[in-house]
């Protein structure tokens, strides 16, 4: 499929609840659950950068990096470049990247999403309520 069609069905997939998320926290989360099966971002997507606290793992991608991390305290934050951790750990994985030209709904929905393998178990949860 050309990456146009793949953004269709990653939108469609959201709409329908299906095996699909949008949004830079909901990729980074799933890209690190290896739920991903493909990643796909819309060209004029540049979320900017994003931290993780080293001890306790919290990961922001859309606040400023505070002096210290708000659940734990620590001052041992890593910065990172969002656009570029997404597509680092989407290789790692050996999942497909689709960067697509232009696409409203997509960018609508934060200019990033993906296409899953799976769901997350507290997702199946709230499926079957």
């Amino acid at each position: 499929l050309d990456s146009q069609a793949i953004a269709e069905q990653l939108v469609s997939q959201i709409y329908s609840h299906g095996l699909a998320i949008a949004g830079t926290q909901s990729t980074l989360e799933a890209l690190r659950a290896g739920q991903v099966d493909i990643l796909v971002i819309v060209k004029p997507y540049d979320p900017g950068y994003g931290w993780e606290c080293r001890r306790c793992g919290r990961v922001e991608t859309l606040s400023a990096q505070p002096d210290a991390c708000p659940t734990c305290g620590n001052r041992s934050l890593h910065a990172f470049e969002v656009r570029g951790e997404l597509v680092r750990l989407a290789g790692k994985l050996g999942c497909g990247i689709e960067v697509v030209d232009h696409c409203d709904a997509l960018m609508n929905l934060g200019g990033v999403g993906c296409l899953l393998r799976f769901l997350a178990p507290e997702r199946y949860a709230s499926r079957a309520a």
